[in-house]
């Protein structure tokens, strides 16, 4: 299928000017890599991203939604698709947090976060969607995939050198280990800078992508609602949730519990402080709010205000089940605390 969605060459000129800069300075470290451990170093920095993928569990555990019993999302997502020219994700989950991403190689996933689905209206769900899927246009999901497998690979790198040091009680070959942590601690710091400029390049290109979709005014509102209302759950619902449980109790459905708080505060407040009191980093994956909503085309589109949460077929149902899945999560963090605590104290 052709590509609908043209995106304008100052976008894309700054995207793969980016990318060259990403693979020359990974080139490097492959050189210092090859110079200090010769081939076998090559490989294994080649095999540790697949061995953290097989060995590393996946701990979201998100939901697989039935294309036959949520046929309505299922045609939602696949409308956008067609509409940006790309294949519709083969399978869509459902996840307790907020996090709304795409992600795989050949066969693509959609994950969508349940939290802010009582916040959002269907055009604005939809401009965020069409972001997701604006970075299946751009090949996002393998290129960033490789990069950021490899920049973490790089970080493990360093990890085992400082181990290694800290381990070995002869100091001639522990100095291996430290020379290996500081080399790599400095392409770490250069290559993660450069992979997140290109982050924030490929960022704006799907941001386009929804606004010419979706329409400027839905994707800038559906922004600023979806980072207002995560920024409220996260700072508010954790907390419920681990004061429940030190009663031995838990949540029936914590997402219903947030939306009946989120009433009671000032929206507007929240919002303008967000846009205002953002800080900008150059370890920053994406972009400020304020940077993305001043680089949105001018488009307007209509605007339909039923809820997103329509889309979804038993959805309180799934909440309950979210809100589970949830409590588990922070269940384990709380004793993961524990006992980081308790090994300090010994």
């Amino acid at each position: 299928m052709l590509k609908q969605i043209i995106i304008p060459k100052s976008i894309t000129t700054k995207v793969y000017l980016s990318l060259i800069f990403t693979i020359a300075i990974f080139g490097g470290i492959l050189f210092v890599i090859y110079y200090f451990l010769g081939i076998w170093g090559l490989l294994g920095l080649g095999i540790l991203p697949i061995i953290i993928i097989l060995l590393i569990p996946n701990k979201n555990n998100p939901t697989l939604l039935s294309d036959i019993e949520n046929k309505e999302i299922y045609s939602f997502v696949e409308t956008i698709a067609n509409k940006i020219g790309v294949e519709c994700p083969n399978k869509i989950y459902i996840t307790p947090t907020s996090e709304i991403g795409v992600s795989g190689i050949f066969n693509k996933k959609l994950f969508i976060g349940i939290v802010t689905l009582r916040n959002l209206n269907k055009s604005e769900f939809k401009a965020i969607i069409a972001h997701e899927l604006g970075h299946l246009s751009g090949n996002d999901t393998i290129i960033g995939g490789i990069i950021y497998r490899l920049n973490h690979s790089i970080n493990l790198i360093t990890h085992v050198g400082v181990k290694w040091y800290d381990s070995i009680p002869i100091m001639n070959f522990a100095i291996f280990g430290m020379i290996l942590a500081v080399v790599f601690s400095i392409f770490g710091v250069i290559y993660n800078l450069i992979c997140m400029l290109y982050s924030r390049l490929v960022e704006y290109r799907a941001d386009y992508v929804a606004a010419t979709i979706a329409g400027e005014n839905n994707f800038k509102s559906g922004l600023i609602k979806y980072s207002g209302y995560t920024i409220y759950f996260d700072s508010k619902a954790q907390n419920e949730i681990i004061d429940l449980l030190s009663e031995g109790k838990a949540f029936l459905n914590i997402y219903v519990i947030a939306e009946n708080g989120f009433e009671n505060i000032d929206k507007e407040e929240l919002y303008k402080n967000i846009l205002e009191l953002e800080k900008k980093s150059f370890f920053d994956s994406h972009p400020t709010l304020k940077e993305r909503i001043n680089n949105l085309p001018e488009i307007l589109k209509p605007i339909n205000s039923q809820r997103a949460i329509t889309l979804f077929k038993n959805i309180i149902d799934l909440e309950k089940d979210m809100t589970d899945q949830l409590t588990k999560q922070v269940h384990g963090l709380v004793l993961k605390a524990i006992k980081e605590r308790e090994e300090e104290l010994e």
